[in-house]
This record gives C-alpha cells, structure tokens and sequence, in this order.
C-alpha cells in the first residue's frame, strides 16, 4: 500500500500535518491568543508550588504527573512529548489500518493532529485521555478487553473529569442496546434517548434541568471576551422540557456548528467547517458501513457517549473542540475501518452479527463483545 501513489500523496496529509503541530507546539506562544493558556498557566502553578489556591482534584492530579515526570518548569518539552502522545494515537490508528488511507481518514487525521498541537501541546488535563484512547485501540474484543477499556474511563473520570462516568455508562449501555436494536438504529436513537432519560433522571432526582451544569458554569460569563462561543440557554420554558429540549439542541449544534458559522468571521467559520467536517467523516463511516471490527465499533461508542455527554456539560463550544481533540484518534480509527476488521481472526463474529469466513482460531473461541 506504501507503493501505491494515491495511497503515498495521502499519507502525506497526516505526515505533514504532524510536522507542522511540532512547529505550533514550539511557537505556541507566537501563534495563539492569550486564553488558549489559562489552564496551562494554572497546572503548572501548582506543579511548581504544589498547591492549588482553588482546591481542584482535577487540576491537582494532572499538575502532579507533571511534576513527577519533571517537567513542572520546561513547558516547552512537556507540550512536545504531550503531542507526540497524541500524534501516535494518531498513527496507531493508521498503523492499524495497515496504512491504507481514504480521503476522508487523512483529512479528519489532519485536523486531529492540528488540533493535538493547540490543545495537548503543553500542560494539560486532555492529554491523560490519551492513554485510554490506546486502550480502546488496542484491547482485545472480547469481554476482558472491554473490562480493560472500562477500567481505563472509570481512571479517567476518577483523576480527571467525573463526568466521564456518565461517558463510561453511555458506552456500556450503546454497546449492549446495539446487540438488540444494530447499530444503526443506536447511532440514530441513543444519544437522543439517552438525554431524554437523563434529564427526566436529573429532575426527579435533583430537582434541576438537565443542563444544569452548564448553567452553573456559565452564570456570570455572558458578554466575557473569553466566553464568544458560550453555549446560552435556548429555551426558558418550565423544567424539565427545558433542560432536555437545551441538551438536544446543544447535541445538534455541535454536530451542525450552525453557531460558529453564524458567527461569520474566517476563524469562526473555519472552526466550524472543521468540526462539522470530522462529524461527517464519523458518522458517514459509522452508519454506511458494514462488518466494522469489534474495536473499529467500540472507539465509536467511546466517541459518541462522549458527544452525548458533552450536550449536557459543556459550557462553550471552545471547550467542546478541546475536550473531543484528545479521542479524534478514535474517529480516525472509523474512518480507515473499510469494513475488513484489522483485529479479529477469522471465524470471528463482528457486531453485525455475521460470522466471519474461515476456520475459528483458538482467540476467536472466546465470543467478541461489540
């Protein structure tokens, strides 16, 4: 496949591409706005001092990987060796696909990389996700490769994000729902559902919309300069129709970022065409295609719980870019996965439910979870 010219121009896309987020990690300070380092700032305060004047768990455990590693006053190599993480997620995802590209793949490896550079490269939360993306990527797909997966997510929301539970449940519950309904229709429906059933969840139990998160985080921010892509309320109507109705829209407008182009200007609606961009590759591979690895389909469910959970949390679009940029490896994996899995034998049962040709091998004995 190297050979092969159109294949070889392609890879060149994502080749390129990490080249030049080297570049934006070294000059990040030259090439980027004042906000994209707030956090950054902050972790590596407490790396230094190893206090945090705000308390938070989150803040705290990711400043002291980084200063256990040594890397509390060099910024600089933190943010290289944090891409270079997520650029191999990246190319492990195209390693997998024995490096047979597809149009779509190298574009979507491209912003993926782009993006890896502006968010991970330098101190961050996000880069911690990356180790689970390796997991998703590489566990097998039996049921102790989906317990290694969920061990991976119940670390992350423990260290980091606690709402990754609720990423970690989705994921669970998408799987299992695709072995009744296919996974077309779970694509289709689940997320949809699912936001329904938690907002009537969220009402009943804590007397509050679903969004109320995001209303919390966003009190007082209205009209910030640090706040252009908030996500606001969009219906004011009684609870709690009003939080799911919200959690809904939110999940439409970040597939369609109808917001960021309205916004009309060349950065706004750049962002936008590259969001709804990796969209369209994602769920064009993940709806049309038939006979997807086991794992191929698993990184969809990660992908997707995550998108779900982002409609109830996220308090801007901004913060929706980078939180998705550390699992765009995972779509990549969509992307390049033809319909031909890379990581079942033959004989293998994928989650279509079709038997594999050929004679079981002894791995394929042990039923495949998908």
């Amino acid at each position: 496949m190297l050979g092969d010219g159109r294949n070889t121009a392609l890879l060149a896309v994502p080749a390129a591409a990490t080249l030049l987020g080297l570049l934006v990690v070294v000059a990040r300070h030259r090439l980027l706005p004042a906000k994209f380092f707030y956090d950054s700032i902050h972790i590596q305060q407490i790396a230094v001092t190893g206090r945090d004047p705000f308390q938070d768990t989150s803040f705290e455990n990711a400043a002291y990987l980084f200063r256990i590693l040594g890397l509390q006053q060099n910024e600089l190599l933190a943010g290289l060796l944090s891409f270079a993480l997520g650029a191999w997620a990246v190319w492990l995802a195209i390693h997998r696909a024995r490096y047979r590209m597809t149009l779509p793949a190298a574009l979507a490896s491209a912003v993926a990389l782009g993006l890896a550079a502006v968010y991970l490269g330098t101190y961050s939360k996000d880069v911690f996700v990356v180790p689970v993306v390796f997991v998703v990527l590489l566990a097998g797909p039996t049921l102790r490769g989906w317990l290694w997966v969920a061990l991976g997510l119940l670390a992350y929301a423990h260290l980091f994000r606690s709402y990754w539970y609720i990423v970690l449940a989705l994921v669970l519950v998408f799987a299992l729902a695709a072995r009744f309904l296919g996974r077309r229709r779970t694509v289709l429906v689940g997320p949809v559902v699912a936001l329904v059933l938690i907002g009537i969840g969220t009402w009943l139990v804590l007397h509050a919309g679903a969004d109320f998160a995001r209303a919390q985080v966003n009190a007082g921010r209205q009209g910030s300069v640090d706040a252009a892509t908030l996500i606001p309320q969009y219906l004011a109507i009684a609870q709690p129709f009003s939080g799911i109705l919200d959690a809904l829209l939110v999940l439409v407008t970040i597939i369609v970022p109808v917001p960021l182009l309205l916004k009309a200007t060349p950065y706004y609606v750049g962002a936008g065409v590259v969001v709804a961009l990796v969209w369209g590759v994602f769920f064009s591979a993940l709806l049309r295609r038939r006979n997807l690895a086991v794992s191929t389909i698993r990184a969809g469910w990660v992908v997707l719980a995550l998108l779900t959970t982002q409609a109830l949390f996220e308090p801007d679009y901004g913060s929706v870019v980078r939180h998705l940029t550390p699992v765009l490896a995972l779509v990549v994996a969509v992307a390049l996965d033809r319909g031909r899995p890379v990581d079942l034998p033959a004989g293998d049962v994928s989650a279509e439910g079709a038997p594999r040709r050929g004679r079981p091998s002894r791995r394929s004995r042990r039923a495949p979870i998908g």
